[in-house]
């Protein structure tokens, strides 16, 4: 496989991961805040059965096959490995405290703090995850003794880290709210889709804010990055478009279907639009995909055709299961 092929594969793991983790963290939060309000029992009960450990593991393997497919086929990315040693043993930790958390208030679903350390593991999942994409900018990595590191105190004192921080919690909250939305209205509508549409309008104001906010981060901390972001711009375009017809679907209270269409595109042209400009390289300055050629083997061939063969029917049936399966029942507003 070419290289251009290997980073489009990665690339729509990538976003089919960003897309179906949101909407299960994003339902976390929102059963915390009702729970914590004592606001619309009807929607409690339909957020709370839309949640599903076994899910939240299924989400946790789908990211153990993303990160085995990016080590396997981008070999290069390996000589920074041991920068994201910590960070990811702290992802693991986080999801187990998660996974049975989430649990705890599957099983008991008036359990507040519960409810509550779910949603907050959960939204920092978020943001440990989205720095990965803030480390590969650049600058966050040092080189000594042929030993990679994470510059700490350099990521938790950039701009741009808590820009995208902050985008990444408010596109948790936003993207669950669209896609549960069609859920909800799937369902009956009735109270449940009321909070849930009030809450999509709500953060999608946020939404836009933020994202313009990582693009100033974005000229200020890397401008090379920047600049290649202006040869795609009609991709972003693209996505703010997709974003207006999302959110003009959900004001007017019709089409939800369509409204949670037109949000996945808004994410998708984004995400493209950002993976484009940040080629060729992977992490910014040193490795790029230049140096594939020369690091690639068969044995990392081999072994990225047979992670990806495992991860094509999860993606399927996990996209399946979020936007047409795992529908709440709609004898649940009494």
């Amino acid at each position: 496989m070419t290289a251009e092929w290997d980073v489009t594969l990665l690339w729509i793991v990538l976003y089919s991961y960003m897309i179906l983790a949101s909407v299960d963290l994003g339902a976390g939060c929102y059963a915390a805040y009702l729970l914590a309000t004592h606001r619309d029992a009807p929607a409690l009960r339909r957020l709370t059965r839309y949640l599903s450990p076994a899910w939240e593991t299924g989400h946790f393997m789908f990211l153990v096959i993303i990160t085995l497919y990016i080590l396997s086929i981008f070999p290069e990315i390996r000589q920074a490995r041991e920068a994201f040693i910590v960070p990811g043993l702290i992802v693991v930790a986080l999801y187990i405290v998660h996974i049975a958390l989430l649990a705890a208030v599957k099983m008991r679903p008036t359990t507040k703090v519960a409810a509550f350390a779910c949603a907050a593991s959960g939204l920092l999942l978020a943001v440990i995850l989205a720095t990965a994409l803030t480390v590969s900018e650049g600058g966050f990595l040092r080189t000594e003794g042929g030993q990679t590191a994470l510059r700490a105190s350099v990521l938790f004192s950039s701009f741009y880290f808590w820009a995208v921080a902050l985008l990444a919690v408010i596109s948790v909250l936003y993207i669950s709210a669209m896609i549960l939305a069609r859920t909800m209205a799937a369902a009956g509508g009735g109270p449940a889709l009321a909070f849930i549409r009030s809450a999509a309008l709500f953060w999608s104001v946020p939404t836009l804010l933020a994202s313009a906010l990582v693009f100033v981060a974005l000229q200020r901390h890397n401008p090379a990055h920047f600049n290649h972001t202006l040869d795609v711009a009609w991709l972003f375009l693209l996505s703010l478009v997709s974003f207006l017809v999302a959110v003009s679907m959900v004001f007017q209270d019709k089409s939800y279907g369509w409204a949670a269409f037109f949000a996945l595109l808004q994410y998708f042209f984004a995400f493209l639009g950002y993976g484009i400009s940040h080629l060729p390289y992977l992490i910014y300055p040193n490795v790029h995909l230049e140096a594939r050629f020369s690091g690639a083997s068969g044995m990392n061939a081999a072994c990225a055709v047979v992670v990806f063969s495992l991860f094509i029917p999860l993606v399927l049936l996990a996209w399946r299961q979020t936007l047409f399966m795992r529908k709440v029942r709609s004898g649940d507003e009494g």
